[in-house]
């Protein structure tokens, strides 16, 4: 989940912590007529899912990356997801799936700047 933004373990995070900060799970993602995000979209698309039990955090981490602005190469998404456990992918297509999502999501930031 995110914590005012930052991707934390919900696991270890006490309740009382998160009186008066913004909370988001992944089920806060969806769009107003229950449209999956640009980002659950490009896990599904590049196969990045497959038993589910690590992909609400991995989504919830590709959001705060996102949420930086800054573009990213495959070793930097790497480490910043490697406090993540998947047992089933391999971590390649979830590699892919944040690339692209961080790819597309620099391109509409960098086209507004310009």
């Amino acid at each position: 989940m995110l914590v005012d933004g930052e991707a934390i373990d919900s696991c270890i995070y006490l309740t009382m912590w998160a009186k008066g900060r913004s909370i988001m799970t992944v089920e806060g993602l969806k769009g107003p007529n229950g449209e999956l995000s640009l980002i659950q979209k490009a896990f599904i698309e590049e196969a990045a899912v497959q038993c589910g039990f690590c992909t609400p955090g991995l989504i919830m981490t590709a959001v705060e990356i996102v949420g930086t602005g800054k573009r990213y190469n495959r070793e930097e998404l790497r480490k910043m997801i490697s406090g993540h456990l998947c047992r089933c992918t391999g971590y390649e297509n979830i590699l892919n799936a944040m690339e692209r999502i961080v790819e597309e999501t620099y391109k509409v930031v960098g086209t507004q700047e310009s």
